[in-house]
């Protein structure tokens, strides 16, 4: 355990060397005030407008309001509460935040990759790929090329030089006088058509049904069924590769369950919470980025596979009851363990909890059990073998 903390203290330190984010409760700029975390070397301010220029990608992340009023020539990483554009931006924009704002002055050269509540655009932008509740394109707003959107509700007023990808529930135009707001084609997708009017598409509208699918009681039964064949599948194969590749594993998860429990969710919980922030944080630094895509692969392979290995460590402390001990046995009380958890988390209200708590603890189990060193004493205590 020792050595784990080093490491990661080690890892720690490192990490808070490379990084270069900018937190703040609260970020806001004006004509004299900046706002991003930048190259100090290669920021400068033009003594008669006062505007900033930043020549380096900038990272913000804020808890509440964050005002963006430079000329950045290169991209810009944002994560906040409400976050308002009125500086140009050279890149990409990539966003996440409750409201996100492009004012009428604002121009973004290349491309929005939002992920908000309400996303309104009053200025220029090249492309826009968004998920949102509420997308409003003002009547100042200008796209030079295409809109993909996932959106509630979506309303358009301003013009779009290309094409309009859309899935929304309301998608509403301007008035009817208001010439050709998209001057290529659009293609929607809805549970109902749009009132389009005639002046608002210069190309071609193609609608796609979305049907609402009810579920019928055999359909949900068959679902259970299809789920439960694909959990036991998958952790028989998890189980038996266990057995016969790494069988200390099971010794090693049976110890962190039954000896270290507190310990074991603790990690559980710091790797849930830290390993897809760090990977995040690394993407938006574009630091080891195939490290950071590598790493947030395995984390998701491990979490569905927690179920599996919560199983190993109970079939196998279990199995250890018996006064012979065998492979078998463990794989068998294993795949039981690995049922039980699955139907508990059948169980109405408390499913959820149980599937949140076999998550941390199985990840946590996975952790530990990588720097864990289960004693001959240790052993066999947990092999508690009847006389």
């Amino acid at each position: 355990m020792k050595k784990a903390i080093k490491i990661l203290l080690l890892f720690l330190i490192i990490f808070l060397m490379c990084t270069s984010i900018c937190l703040a409760n609260e970020i806001t700029a004006s004509n004299s005030e900046v706002t991003s975390q930048g190259n100090s070397e290669t920021t400068s301010e033009t003594p008669t407008d006062q505007v900033t220029i930043t020549n380096n990608d900038i990272y913000i992340i804020a808890e509440e309001n964050v005002v963006m009023s430079e000329l950045v020539n290169g991209n810009a990483y944002i994560i906040g509460n409400n976050v308002t554009i009125t500086g140009q931006i050279a890149g990409d924009l990539f966003v996440i935040a409750q409201n996100l704002t492009i004012e009428s002055s604002a121009i973004i050269y290349n491309n929005i990759f939002a992920l908000a509540t309400e996303l309104t655009v009053k200025g220029e932008v090249n492309d826009i790929y968004a998920i949102t509740n509420t997308f409003t394109l003002d009547t100042s707003a200008y796209i030079g090329r295409d809109l993909k959107l996932l959106s509630e509700n979506v309303n358009l007023n301003g013009i779009i030089m290309k094409n309009a990808y859309i899935s929304s529930n309301s998608i509403n135009f301007g008035s009817e006088n208001t010439s050709y707001i998209i001057r290529g084609n659009l293609h929607y997708s809805s549970y109902q058509q749009a009132s389009i009017p005639e002046n608002a598409v210069m190309g071609e509208v193609k609608f796609s049904q979305i049907e609402e699918n009810i579920e019928t009681i055999g359909e949900i039964v068959s679902q259970y069924i299809i789920s439960f064949l694909n959990v036991i599948i998958l952790a028989a194969v998890i189980i038996l590769v266990s057995s016969f590749v790494t069988p200390n594993f099971a010794n090693k998860a049976t110890y962190c369950m039954s000896k270290r429990p507190f310990s074991t969710v603790g990690i559980g919980i710091l790797s849930f919470v830290f390993i897809p922030v760090l990977c995040i944080i690394l993407l938006f630094l574009g630091v080891s980025i195939y490290f950071s895509l590598a790493l947030i692969t395995l984390y998701f392979l491990i979490l569905s596979i927690t179920i599996s290995i919560f199983g190993i460590a109970i079939g196998n402390y279990f199995a250890n009851k018996f006064k012979e001990t065998t492979k078998a046995k463990v794989i068998l009380l294993s795949l039981l363990s690995v049922i039980c958890l699955w139907l508990l988390q059948l169980i109405p209200y408390v499913g959820g909890f149980v599937s949140l708590f076999i998550l941390v603890f199985g990840l946590g189990i996975f952790v530990f059990s990588l720097f864990v060193k289960v004693k001959k004493e240790d052993d066999k205590t947990i092999t508690e073998n009847k006389n």
